[in-house]
């Protein structure tokens, strides 16, 4: 089950975590599938769901750091 969180920014909706699988969702904005986030601890998640400045933690903790799960690979 995948637990979402509304964050609303300029570049992010929604961002949702399964702990099942250790993977975190980004719903990006102008997307049509949710971008899977493999292997991302869930306190990462939390504070990325809190932080203050959602497209900032997004740059420097995310992007580039945890694998991408294309849909087909």
């Amino acid at each position: 089950m995948v637990e979402w969180v509304t964050v609303k920014t300029s570049r992010i909706n929604r961002i949702g975590y399964s702990r099942e699988v250790n993977t975190m969702f980004i719903d990006f904005q102008g997307s049509e599938i949710d971008t899977p986030y493999v292997n991302v601890p869930e306190n990462v998640f939390k504070s990325f769901a809190a932080s203050d400045t959602i497209n900032k933690f997004f740059n420097e903790h995310i992007d580039g750091k945890f694998k991408v799960e294309h849909v087909g690979s």
